[in-house]
């Protein structure tokens, strides 16, 4: 749903209000937040909060995931009711038409990724686009993954961590809910290939490492590529990234290089972010590695 039209959806119009009350709910302009995960194959991300209000009928040109946060969400598809309680997902097909309602009560939130079409066929290796046959999915597990994710990606941080996260997800999701859901091969350690991928991240752990970079470098599909790796290394491959950059961030705070500049040689989103990896992986901050060196 494109942001133009969906911030105009929110009014339960009517041509003359209803007498005042005290026990009145106003009909209010719904509350939406917006973005687009540019670096993450365009998915939009909407998190809207309406006070009686509705959405009318309308379509996407993407897959439409949605879990409500409270309230459920309900609506109408080809002249049948659907209705999500609250957690549990529901989902559309590109061009379906649709609307959108409060499953219970007046107060409904909820979360929503449009997945482009383009990056569905990348994460499922596939040449057709998959259908969703349920427009209701009870996966409390998948849930929670998607609503994580959803608030992952409403904010900047780093490349690979962001695109893994989003491959590992909605893979997932469309392999067990899809008609694409034939299960893949297990991952199985390959040395080989892993060890093509470390060499890339030692010597370019300075730059941001797109999913898609690292996965050609060993000739697998990212979603393939994330699971073998994990099993080989016992991580995942921006876990493993973090942990060069903060083996980098030391020996340049050893040096005496300033805190920020070291961020920025090392590949880090920015100061805050070095000090997070920092502190995980060596359990202290930058400044009391440095504090220590001193004395």
């Amino acid at each position: 749903m494109p942001h133009r039209r969906y911030r105009s959806l929110g009014r339960n119009c009517q041509t003359e209000p209803p007498p005042a009350r005290l026990t009145q709910v106003e009909d209010r302009e719904p509350s939406v937040r917006f973005s687009i995960a540019s670096d993450v194959g365009g998915i939009e991300l909407i998190h809207a909060t309406f006070n009686r209000g509705s959405v009318p009928p309308h379509f996407h040109d993407e897959f439409s995931i949605s879990v409500p946060l409270r309230g459920g969400l309900a609506f109408d598809h080809r002249g049948s009711k659907h209705s999500a309680p609250s957690g549990v997902i529901s989902c559309t097909p590109p061009g379906e038409v649709h609307n959108a309602y409060a499953a219970r009560g007046d107060h409904w939130e909820f979360i929503c990724l449009l997945i482009p079409a383009a990056l569905v066929s990348e994460l499922i290796d596939g040449t057709r686009l998959p259908d969703l046959p349920k427009r209701v999915i009870a996966d409390p597990a998948m849930a929670q993954r998607l609503i994580a994710l959803h608030k992952r990606l409403e904010v900047d941080g780093d490349l690979l961590e962001r695109q893994s996260a989003s491959t590992l997800v909605l893979a997932d999701f469309f392999r067990d809910h899809s008609t694409a859901n034939s299960p893949p091969t297990e991952a199985q350690p390959d040395n080989h290939r892993v060890q093509r991928a470390l060499d890339l991240m030692h010597g370019g752990y300075a730059s941001p490492m797109p999913l898609a970079t690292l996965a050609t470098q060993v000739d697998l599909s990212p979603y393939y590529f994330l699971r073998m790796f994990r099993t080989t290394v016992g991580m995942t491959p921006h876990l493993y990234l973090n942990q060069v950059r903060v083996m980098a961030a030391k020996r340049r705070l050893a040096e005496g290089m300033p805190a920020a500049q070291v961020a920025q040689h090392c590949g880090f989103c920015d100061q805050s972010h070095m000090a997070r990896q920092f502190k995980r992986a060596a359990f202290i901050t930058p400044g009391q590695y440095q504090s220590a060196l001193k004395r």
